[in-house]
Formats: C-alpha cells, structure tokens, sequence
C-alpha cells in the first residue's frame, strides 16, 4: 500500500511540475491565469476590507504570497538540467528567469488591484449619490432596457432615465446605470418602451443571508422603485434604446409568440428560455423538481448552452470536413445570438467558443491552454466583477471539461469496453461538461443532488437536439409552416421526456441538501480540487502536443 502511494505521490508531483514549468514558459499564459487570480484576491480583499473584515483581508493577502512562494522559491527543482553549463552561468540564468518572473507578477498585481479599485470605487461612489434619493417619492422617465422578468406576484423591470434627476441640489446622472423597477404582473412591456414612472425609491437590502445589494450592484443596478405608478407611450411613436437591438428583440418577441401559440407550459417556456435566455416562470412545483435534479442550467440559455451547440454541430456533420464542421458551427452559435436578441450572456459565450472555433479551423486545436484563460482575461481587464458571474464561470468551466476531463473518460472506456458511438459521442462530453460545471452550479445554486450527473446524462443527449431543431423550426417557420410545426411537435415529446425524468427524481425525496452558506464554498472549492487533481493525475499523455515537459522522462 505504502509503494502504491509512493508511485501515486510521485506521479502527481511530477506532473505538477510540468504543469507549472508551461505555465512559467508560457508567458502570455501565466500572465492570463495571475491577472484572473489577481482579480478575483482584489474583489474579496476590498470587499473584506470595505466590511472591515481584517481577518479576512489577512486571508487574501497571506493566500496570495503562499501563491507567490510556491511557485517561485523552489525554482531550483523546476528547471531541467543544463549539461555544458557552468554553476555560475545556470545560476545566473535561474537568478534572471527568477526576477523576470517576479518583475511580471508585481506588475500584474498592482494593475489588477488598480482596475478593481477603479470598478469598484465607481460601484461606491454611485452607491453613495444615490443615498440622496432614497426613500422619496419621485417621477421621472425613463425606457425598458431588458427582457421583463416574471416572478409569481409581480414581475421585475430595467429601465434607464433619459434625463438626469436633481433633488435638493444633488444630481443622479441619467448613465449611473438601471434602476429596477417592481410592476404587475399583467401588464406587458417590451424592450425600449418609454414610461414616465413614479413611487418610492430605496436601496436594495439583503435577505436571507444572500448579499442583493452586491448582486444588484454588480449589475448596475443601485435603486428600487416601490409602489410604482406608471404610463407608457406607444411604442410605434417613440422608443428608447439602440435601434438594431430593438428590432432583433422584436424578432425575437414575434418567435416566442409563435412558440407560445403552438406549445404547452411548461414546455413552451423550456424552449423558450433554452433558445432566447428569457427566465420564464414556470410552476412551483416543476420549478422544485428542476432545482431537484440538478438541472438548473439546462433551463436557460447560456454559455453552456453554447458550447453545447457546438457538440451538437458538430456530431449531426459529423460526415463533413473538419474545417467544415467548425464553420458551421461559427455560424450557428451567431445565428443563436441573434435569435437570442443579443443577449450579453450569450455574446460573451459566443465571443468565447469563437475564438476556440477559430484556434480548430487553422489546426492549433491544443492552444486552447492558452487563448481560453487569456481570453478570459480580456474579459476580466474589461469587466471586473464578471468574475463572479455565474454564466461567465460555468461557460469557462463547460469548455474545460470537453478539452480535459472528456480525454480521460474517453481512454477508460477505451479500456473497460468496446466502442460505442452513442457512448462516446453522447453520454461522455456529457458528463465531462456536468462534472466541470458541478462547483459552479453548486456555489450558485446552492443545492448538491446525487442525481446532477445521471439526470444530465439521461437529458443531455435529448435536450441538446432541441436548442438545433428549434432554432431550425424558427428558421423554417415563414418558409414551410407545416414542417416547422412538426418540428416543434418532436421538440415536444423530448421537452416532455425531460419534465418526466425531473419530476420522477423528485419522487424520491432523497439525496438532495441545501447548502449553508457557510459550507457552500468549502465544498465547492473540495470538490473543485479533487476534480483538478483527478484531472491531472490521469490526462492521457498523448492528448498534449504543447506541453513536453509531460512527456519528458
């Protein structure tokens, strides 16, 4: 037993190290993963620090030089040997590669605590303006800037002033961002409506033990009105907003209207939310069984569901070149983020997948250890806080788990059987996405099911065909209705097979717990490093064209 461990240890150990000398030669890789790191430490160091939380300041700080000395001060182990070298030439090589290294993380870090200053000192300085204006009773005009969200009593309303509001010589500037604004549920508004609007402005307060205010903020959002009385213009004489959005958003307003008038709840919100990313309501009790079955993110569209687009492009050509397929692919996600209205989700996740699809298409498959964290990146310089935006992290975290966790699920089924293409082509991405995205679905949804991966694995395959089918249906609509129609009558019967298998799990009422919010990062972050050194201690070798240091003996 004790030289099973030794061999498992040495193993884990050396690849380790190959992992962190490519990163260490890689320099626009590790400055990618550092400013990401670097990000993320700023957030919840200022965050501690603005709540006065010295501890947890302390943690931040001390959890970031532990990071710098891992990785640094044992150098020494990490360079290969350098025959026909003098000790005092390798030492001034090690001694260079050593602060270059250094001189790269001190600047990442000062700049990355710099951009997150600059975000969040803006979040706060708007927070404080907008003190003035609480709890008073106020008019203004303002327009729709999103999709209307449907709760069970009311529903939830974006709007952006069109003029800057002035109360007892303070100003809210009409570009401070949104505020939400709480309407009945009856009444309908579209994108880009113009309303003149009056209540009770307050700030938004926590509940629950979950941090609104911060989830609102985060989103621009920094006032709620109350009580709010309203009238809308006429959307034909004047609308607010960016025209060519508007105009996809009717697009895509006059589809839903189509899948309404042809589908039954809750399927016709199932496909509505997969194909547009609308956060429809559904019944209490489906709403329970989804969140049951650890199929929360199936129900919407996002980065997820990107990368699932691509898989399926991908095996229905699966007769076609290569570069044909990745094509396609190309053009059906962008086709998805029209339909979808222009979703920010979805664009970002498009923006993603694109760069992997174009990475594919010229043969650099294997750069994606390099143009995912630095497109992440990219996205983090530009937006700080969506690093703690779920759809961000679960986009990141599906594509991962198709490059890295789907290799070594693929070489141990190679080993325990023959070869099954529904296996390999279905059950398998499948699961190596439910498995990757699993830390994140737990921190935000905050339930952990036994049942995530076997549900997923049993829907997936089904529900992936419903996101291409239906937006072929749509596609198809104007030009061969009653093929269309028939189209959605299949899309039916899988979007029933999936409300079967949700609420015959709910049946069980068993292997399901609400996560505390004093465990839920605990053991996301548990489950995240076991999955990180399963992966690393079992990656096929073969699978890595860029990183030698794996192969080297």
């Amino acid at each position: 037993m004790f030289h099973r461990l030794k061999v498992v240890s040495e193993r884990l150990y050396k690849r380790l190290r190959a992992v962190c000398r490519y990163i260490l030669d890689y320099k626009l890789l590790f400055f990618s993963l550092l400013y990401i790191f670097t990000t993320f430490f700023s957030l919840n160091f200022l965050r501690n620090i603005e709540e006065g939380s010295a501890i947890g300041s302390i943690f931040w700080i001390l959890l970031l030089v532990v990071l710098f000395l891992v990785v640094f001060l044992r150098l020494r182990n990490i360079f290969q040997e350098n025959r026909g070298v003098s000790k005092r030439e390798k030492r001034g090589k090690e001694v260079l590669y050593f602060f270059v290294h250094l001189l790269i993380f001190v600047l990442v870090v000062i700049g990355a605590y710099i951009r997150v200053s600059k975000a969040t000192g803006e979040i706060k300085e708007t927070g404080e303006r907008v003190v003035c204006f609480t709890e008073r009773k106020m008019g203004f005009e303002g327009y729709v800037t999103r999709d209307p969200i449907k709760k069970h009593r009311f529903q939830h309303l974006y709007v952006r002033l069109l003029q800057d509001l002035s109360l007892d010589g303070h100003t809210l500037e009409k570009d401070h961002g949104e505020i939400l604004v709480k309407v009945e549920n009856y009444e309908k508004f579209r994108v880009g409506q113009v309303c003149n609007f009056y209540g009770t402005l307050v700030e938004p307060e926590n509940f629950d033990d979950f941090d609104y205010k911060s989830f609102l903020n985060n989103k621009g959002v920094y006032l709620i009105l109350e009580d709010a009385a309203y009238s809308c213009t006429d959307i034909e004489r004047r609308r607010g907003g960016y025209a060519l959005r508007n105009k996809l958003v009717d697009v895509k307003e006059e589809l839903v209207d189509r899948i309404d008038g042809i589908l039954l709840e809750p399927q016709s919100s199932l496909l509505i939310g997969m194909l547009f990313g609308e956060e429809r309501l559904f019944q209490e009790d489906f709403e329970k069984a989804v969140r049951i079955s650890g199929a929360s993110h199936l129900v919407s569209a996002s980065g997820y569901s990107i990368t699932i687009i691509v898989l399926i492009v991908n095996r229905v050509l699966f007769f076609l070149p290569k570069k044909i397929k990745i094509l396609f692919g190309f053009i059906t996600i962008w086709l998805f983020a029209i339909f979808s209205g222009f979703s920010t989700s979805i664009v970002r996740a498009c923006i993603m997948n694109s760069l992997s699809l174009v990475a594919l298409f010229w043969g650099r498959g294997n750069t994606i250890n390099i143009s995912l964290p630095f497109t992440a990146a990219l996205f983090v310089f530009f937006q700080p806080l969506i690093i703690l935006n779920a759809g961000f992290l679960l986009s990141i975290s599906a594509t991962l788990g198709l490059f890295y966790i789907l290799p070594i699920l693929l070489a141990v089924k190679k080993k325990v059987t023959k070869s099954f293409r529904f296996v390999e082509s279905y059950l398998l991405p499948t699961m190596s996405c439910t498995l990757s995205t699993l830390p994140i679905s737990l921190l935000t949804f905050k339930t952990f099911s036994i049942w995530a991966v076997p549900v997923n694995m049993l829907s997936l395959p089904v529900m992936e065909d419903v996101m291409l089918w239906g937006l072929l249906s749509m596609l198809l609509y104007n030009i061969h209705r009653p093929f269309s129609s028939f189209i959605l009558f299949v899309i039916d019967l899988k979007l029933s097979y999936f409300e079967y298998i949700v609420r015959f799990v709910e049946r069980f009422n068993f292997g399901v717990w609400d996560l505390l919010n004093s465990v839920e990062t605990p053991f996301s972050l548990l489950f995240f490093l076991v999955l990180f050194f399963l992966v690393i201690y079992y990656y096929p070798v073969e699978h890595e064209k860029y990183n030698y240091y794996l192969k080297d003996k």
